[in-house]
């Protein structure tokens, strides 16, 4: 769930946190708010989801990123978006450029827990440039990792399921969702387990 937050309250507020509360106990929710402060990350966790995400703007202010997982660990998502060569983009933060693997290494020793990982290409398509780069995360950290971007097709969720050995827990289809490519139903059978007719036992997806 994506929500904008300017001076730590969103303008839907009320409604996301309506929201949230039918949804309680029935499904994981992720909160995608802007947080990078202490005011945005209260205002988040008041909304009551499951995992409060931090921007990609936050993981240069480690003194915050510090204080919110000490607090609030479990609850915790971390977001970073991922560009050429593996480098961080948080334009105007100190984050910006710095490779993902080292940024990587300063946040597990803050003790972050989760990931929510983004392309940082205007069509946040991992297929078209930095597939790598992702499979070379899940495979670094041992932290439950969701895609963030990129799910255009059933045929990409079947790609991203050779990474849930390695740590992918989850993708994010939302614009695929809306704009009718497939229904949920088709994205849930397109990564369970299916049985290959010429093969003993269960098949990779």
């Amino acid at each position: 769930m994506d929500a904008q937050v300017v001076d730590g309250v969103s303008p839907n507020s009320a409604a996301i946190t309506r929201l949230v509360h039918e949804l309680h106990g029935q499904a994981w929710v992720d909160l995608v708010s802007g947080v990078h402060d202490d005011v945005s990350l209260r205002a988040a966790l008041h909304i009551g989801p499951t995992q409060v995400v931090l921007s990609a703007a936050a993981v240069a202010d480690q003194d915050f990123v510090r204080r919110a997982i000490e607090h609030h660990g479990d609850r915790i998502t971390v977001r970073l978006v991922i560009g050429n060569g593996g480098l961080i983009h948080a334009p105007g933060t100190e984050a910006d450029g710095l490779h993902v693997l080292d940024v990587l290494g300063q946040l597990e020793a803050l003790g972050a827990q989760r990931y929510l990982v983004n392309d940082a290409t205007r069509q946040g398509h991992w297929w078209q440039s930095h597939q790598d780069v992702l499979a070379e995360f899940v495979r670094v950290t041992d932290r439950p990792v969701t895609a963030g971007s990129g799910v255009d097709s059933l045929e990409h969720l079947h790609e991203l399921c050779d990474l849930v050995p390695f740590g992918l827990d989850s993708a994010v289809i939302g614009h695929a969702l809306d704009a009718g490519v497939f229904t949920f139903a088709d994205a849930l059978a397109a990564i369970a387990a299916r049985y290959d007719p010429y093969e003993w036992g269960p098949a990779q997806p």
